[in-house]
């Protein structure tokens, strides 16, 4: 079956290359600076995300503009416990050495404590039937002159899932702050489920229907 593809007058949609990881994961750390990939690297971030989107439930696409430079990208899994247990179980070591001497570090290991232990909830409790398919992460170069192309990214993901028969919901978190992706998430129909602290940032989760989506389509 052909990868989903998405034109528009100044971008492309196509799968991200492997070679290309390095690069998404440094943009990732850069974007999302509260992000694991921030405190273990980029190394470590194109080990992980590459590993991934490498899964046959998974998917990673990249938005390119004219040029062919990438300026953004989504990833996203049918499974999300299963494709960080995979990730992590198919690239241990590498992981570990990429991560290098970070994995060790006073300040990652108080984040990840931190993030473990201090996590509390603004709402009573997430909502008993969390979809496992989720939205990883999602970023769009904010100095890109690319219209359109956060929502053909997320089609691009969207059209993945209901290939392989999925018509569920699937997650996407948002941090509070970040007031234009929880717009473009509410209008896209994602409700609004619950809300919670991530390392001091309050954290918006939202559930997407495939099966709403393609009704409306």
């Amino acid at each position: 079956m052909e990868p989903p593809k998405a034109t528009g007058p100044a971008f492309s949609i196509d799968p991200i290359r492997p070679d290309e990881w390095k690069a998404v994961a440094a943009s990732i750390a850069e974007v999302l600076p509260n992000s694991i990939i921030s405190h273990l690297g980029a190394s470590f971030g194109a080990r992980f995300y590459g590993a991934i989107a490498a899964q046959e439930y998974s998917c990673a696409f990249a938005a390119r503009d004219n040029a062919g430079r990438l300026v953004g990208m989504i990833a996203g899994t049918l499974d999300h416990d299963r494709a960080y247990h995979e990730a992590v179980a198919s690239q241990r070591l590498r992981l570990a050495l990429a991560a290098n001497l970070r994995l060790l570090a006073p300040a990652t290991i108080r984040w990840m404590l931190k993030g473990r232990f201090e996590r509390r909830k603004e709402s009573p409790s997430p909502a008993p039937d969390k979809p496992s398919a989720e939205m990883l992460v999602m970023y769009m170069d904010p100095a890109a002159r690319c219209p359109g192309a956060v929502l053909a990214l997320v089609q691009a993901a969207e059209s993945f899932m209901r290939d392989r028969g999925y018509r569920g919901a699937y997650v996407v978190r948002t941090e509070v702050v970040n007031k234009r992706a929880n717009r473009f998430w509410a209008s896209m129909g994602a409700k609004f489920v619950f809300q919670d602290a991530f390392h001091g940032r309050l954290i918006n989760e939202y559930h997407k229907s495939l099966a709403a989506g393609e009704a409306k389509a």
